[in-house]
């Protein structure tokens, strides 16, 4: 008989009798009542036949048709007994064994007695579920054909990188991978594409591969929030003193936020200053001295006194 296998219960089967006798090798067997009986179920069912005489026998039935029994594949002599012959009008009742209730005790007993946070695992071929002990903090249940339960607890594995579709132009994979207290990453593997969000609000992204890579804050963009300042000229009553600066060169990146400038007023310091303002660039910056010339109206000179720039 398999073990663990689905049987049926019929509570209200009526006990009844032999209407004939059988011999210990009989495959069928006829009743004289078959009231409550299951008849055709999906399941197989328990009789036993002399109850508590020398001749129990308890047997593992298929079906019934009518008062006819027919016997379930090594149903003879189940639980125990022996397949004996038996006598007509033998005592024939529907019944439960010592099978059924130690199967349920087992499985009662396994889950009763599972490890903390230990899951209950089948392993097919009506065998007992096993208890797969639970994993490491972080793992993740997962599957694998070459364990007996068909399951093993693994590392979280590392997020695939996002792959953006549809959009022409923008299909290199990026993913957002955290972020940092400032600044990027100083330990653990990433990939290009890779993106930080630091808690100053700045931007970070992976440009190489690697423990912990090469990162970069993306370029041009608004202006962040840090200005430097830079002297270019010393600001003196005398003109000849003055530096002249007729190009600016900015690292790539960073934005020109202001360019203050003096204009040569006959020889005399000039207190005329006017304040220019220019957008992103890298490189040289050529435009901020014509630019100079043009506002302070002159042709003569221009100098520029301090910058501003942003990062």
């Amino acid at each position: 008989m398999t073990a663990f296998a689905r049987r049926y219960f019929a509570g209200g089967a009526t006990a009844t009798t032999l209407a004939s006798s059988m011999s210990s090798t009989d495959s069928t067997f006829t009743i004289t009542a078959d009231t409550g009986w299951p008849g055709s179920p999906s399941y197989n069912f328990f009789v036993v036949i002399d109850r508590d005489t020398t001749a129990e026998e308890k047997i593992l039935c298929a079906s019934n048709s009518g008062t006819t029994v027919t016997v379930a594949s090594g149903g003879r002599g189940s639980d125990g007994t022996t397949a004996t012959a038996h006598n007509q009008n033998s005592t024939v009742e529907v019944c439960i064994t010592a099978i059924d209730g130690d199967e349920a005790n087992q499985v009662t007993n396994l889950l009763g007695n599972l490890a903390l946070c230990s899951l209950p695992v089948g392993a097919g071929s009506a065998t007992l579920p096993t208890g797969l002990t639970v994993g490491t903090d972080g793992d993740v249940l997962t599957a694998d054909s070459t364990k007996t339960t068909g399951l093993k607890w693994a590392p979280a594995a590392t997020p695939a990188a996002l792959a953006p579709g549809g959009l022409t132009g923008a299909t290199a994979a990026t993913r957002y991978v955290g972020g940092t207290t400032s600044g990027a990453p100083t330990a653990g593997t990433f990939d290009v594409g890779d993106f930080v969000i630091d808690q100053t609000g700045v931007v970070w992204i992976c440009t190489t591969a690697g423990t912990p890579g090469t990162w970069t804050k993306p370029s041009g963009g608004a202006p962040g929030t840090t200005v430097e300042s830079y002297t270019t000229a010393t600001v003196s009553p005398a003109v000849n003193t003055w530096t002249e600066v007729t190009s600016v060169s900015l690292v790539a990146g960073t934005w020109l936020i202001m360019a203050r400038a003096c204009v040569d007023n006959g020889g005399s310091a000039s207190t005329t200053q006017v304040d220019i303002a220019i957008g992103p660039n890298s490189g040289s910056v050529t435009g901020v001295y014509a630019s100079a010339q043009g506002l302070l109206g002159t042709s003569t000179g221009a100098y520029m006194q301090e910058l501003l720039i942003t990062k």
